[in-house]
């Protein structure tokens, strides 16, 4: 005797079936989102470096007093 076991589709199941379809995209899609992400980290990274070396350096500014 065969033994039957309902499935119940949950949300969850959705959102696993969603996210390979997703996974099967083209490379170039891979490649963009790949490119995106290191140009905001390299973005970040430029932007701390010149706010550091622009922190090191003294400002002196005139005085308005007279």
């Amino acid at each position: 005797m065969r033994r039957v076991i309902t499935r119940i589709t949950t949300p969850f199941d959705s959102f696993m079936n969603d996210l390979a379809v997703w996974l099967n995209l083209p490379w170039f899609v891979w490649a963009c989102g790949a490119g995106v992400i290191v140009a905001i980290i390299v973005t970040v990274v430029v932007s701390k470096v010149r706010t550091k070396a622009h922190n090191r350096v003294p400002h002196y500014r005139r005085s308005t007093a007279a």
